[in-house]
């Protein structure tokens, strides 16, 4: 069996992966909790990991937050995302109200960036000069 996969799919292992802290907090650390007997192996501590990464994101960018925004996809790219089943899992779990398109060319961060400016900017342009020739 994958490790993380299974019976490693509902562990209560949590770990905040934030061995470097982040840009608002420099002094964060990471951290391990809820060892036990039971879910001390590696396949609950890579589900525990992927699950944490994706808390993390979901901090900056609740699925909540996103759907208030109008934004009901996300294009996930990267070679650590594309290759880890777990973490995909976790993420499409996450964001379960969205859809999740994983993207394997080099063009996904451009991709959504364009798409957003398209959607956010050139439409609202375009209605504008619609309705400035009324």
């Amino acid at each position: 069996m994958e490790a993380g996969s299974g019976e490693h799919s509902l562990t209560d292992l949590t770990v905040s992966p934030l061995l470097c802290g982040e840009r608002h907090c420099p002094e964060a650390k990471a951290s391990i909790t809820n060892i036990s007997s039971t879910n001390f192996s590696l396949g609950h501590f890579l589900r525990a990991v992927c699950k944490g990464l994706v808390e993390n994101l979901a901090k900056f960018i609740s699925p909540e937050e996103l759907l208030r925004e109008n934004v009901d996809t996300i294009v996930a790219t990267g070679t650590g995302l594309l290759q880890n089943p777990i973490l995909q899992e976790e993420l499409s779990t996450r964001y379960k109200n969205m859809r999740v398109i994983y993207d394997s060319s080099d063009l996904g961060a451009p991709f959504g960036v364009a798409e957003y400016y398209r959607t956010n900017f050139i439409d609202s342009l375009q209605l504008s000069s619609d309705i400035d020739s009324l």
